[in-house]
């Protein structure tokens, strides 16, 4: 059977409405489809004394093989592959995976000055962290650095993983990570000034310190106690003290830092040895 819009009688509004809806509906789709999603560009110059969370601003492709390398995600076919974050989380987080994940974050400073921050990824227990800030057709700087690399090659001595990130007056640049881990593949970044940095900094090895100087006095008086008594109940208590304050300091990323900078294989294994 077939209709018109238009008969002697006047318009058929009710078919005529119903096929130009439809028809709308479906061109808004195909056009939302054609537009390339993209995260929004975060301006550091609004950064203050409170840290920026990242993940709103991500975008990230996952690299199952861990394969890729900065050159193929710079390539029209590796951009094309980042997608923003899609949880409202602090914190990209894949779970337990072997895979890669490659992160990008576009970033300017819209101030009339050079604007000084520190990106910061609060999780010791990521196996390799690679930073690149990728300028105007170069590469302005690579920093290679996670647990399984030696302490000393990290861009600021931190137990999490910190890089200094430096713009001039309306300079626009993108950052790119390459994160591996042996356990959960967890990436809360964020970004600081580097003054409300340098305080936190202070304070979170302040209340470090004060935590494992209470355990150390914990383990020298129970030494103590079993030195005079021989109880072994006070043995065992001191042992298992010591294990999980190591276990701690290794999942923390203080032993890391303190105990064992140059060793990562032993990095790799503490927290595991400890924890049994």
């Amino acid at each position: 059977m077939r209709w018109s819009c238009v008969n002697a009688g006047g318009w058929h509004v009710g078919p005529c409405l119903r096929w130009s809806i439809f028809c709308l509906a479906w061109l808004w789709c195909a056009a939302l489809g054609a537009v390339e999603t993209r995260a929004p560009s975060l301006n550091l110059a609004r950064v203050g004394e409170s840290p920026i969370a990242l993940s709103p601003y991500f975008e990230v492709v996952e690299d199952p093989q861990g394969l890729w390398t900065l050159s193929d995600m710079l390539s029209t076919e590796g951009a094309g592959r980042f997608k923003p974050w899609p949880h409202a989380q602090k914190s990209v987080n894949l779970g337990i995976t072997k895979s890669a994940l490659w992160l990008r974050v576009h970033v300017y400073n819209g101030d009339s000055k050079t604007v000084d921050r520190m990106l910061e990824i609060a999780y010791s227990r990521l196996a390799l962290v690679d930073f690149y800030v990728q300028g105007p057709g170069e590469t302005l700087q690579k920093i290679h650095t996670g647990y399984f690399r030696p302490f000393a090659q990290r861009a600021f001595g931190h137990r999490h993983f910190v890089f200094p990130v430096t713009l001039a007056p309306g300079d626009r640049q993108t950052l790119y990570l390459r994160v591996e881990s042996q356990t959960s593949l967890e990436v809360p970044a964020r970004i600081w000034t580097r003054d409300a940095f340098s305080e936190y900094h202070r304070d979170d090895y302040i209340l470090q310190a004060a935590f494992f100087g209470l355990v150390a006095g914990s383990i020298l008086f129970n030494a103590l106690l079993w030195l005079s008594l021989r109880d072994p109940a006070y043995l065992y208590y001191l042992l298992f003290v010591a294990a999980n304050s190591l276990s701690t300091a290794s999942s923390t990323g203080i032993g890391t830092e303190f105990l064992w900078p140059d060793s990562p294989q032993w990095s790799n294994i503490s927290f595991a040895v400890f924890s049994l």
